[in-house]
């Protein structure tokens, strides 16, 4: 019954933030005049080469606390799934890796969309910065790789006695690296997020 109720909740998160995504994509159609090219690696939407002088993508106040309204909901979704190992309901496990995923995904594409090409639109003029904004995306596009990728390979498989340490090490080392990542972004990349002078 519980997993039922998890797998409802689930679905109902990822319904709502499709939907909003969907609302916020369709806003942002109406202001600007081309859009940074985006292709899919997995499940994952992962940008194209940025080539958008003209992209004319407005700034949003809403955008950054946003954002780190979804790394919140990340850090607890990733927490919840620890105490599921730690409570022996490797049951749980499965459903939770799944709401994680979709959570994350919609995350990168908000990023991508909204954020990463924004800044490259106002610092196309400033080689160091944009180099810098650069790196940070692909730095970001390869660990959502690596993140889809751990997830479904655990997806494909019951988690039970006879792996969970093989989960529980390489689940450990996504978490270090995604909270490593979240920290750079609010406390360095985020900072940058400003209205266009």
């Amino acid at each position: 019954m519980l997993a039922k109720n998890i797998n409802i909740i689930a679905s109902l998160i990822m319904l709502k933030n499709i939907l909003q995504f969907l609302h916020n994509l369709f806003k942002l159609g109406q202001t600007r005049t081309q859009t940074c090219g985006t292709t899919v690696a997995g499940d994952t939407v992962i940008p194209a080469k940025s080539d958008f002088i003209d992209a004319g993508i407005s700034y949003s106040d809403d955008l950054i606390p946003h954002l780190k309204h979804d790394h919140t909901e990340l850090v607890e979704l990733y927490g919840a799934i620890s105490a599921f190992i730690q409570q022996q309901q490797y049951e749980f496990i499965g459903p939770g890796l799944e709401e994680l995923k979709s959570k994350f995904n919609l995350h990168i594409m908000q990023e991508n969309l909204h954020f990463y090409c924004y800044l490259e639109q106002i610092f196309q003029d400033q080689a160091d910065q944009l180099e810098m904004i650069k790196g940070y995306r692909k730095e970001m596009n390869a660990i959502s790789a690596a993140v889809v990728r751990f997830i479904k390979k655990w997806q494909g498989q019951a988690i039970d006695t006879d792996n969970i340490c093989e989960f529980t090490q390489e689940y450990n080392a996504v978490g270090e690296v995604l909270a490593q990542r979240i920290h750079q972004e609010e406390h360095h990349l985020y900072t940058l997020y400003q209205p266009s002078p």
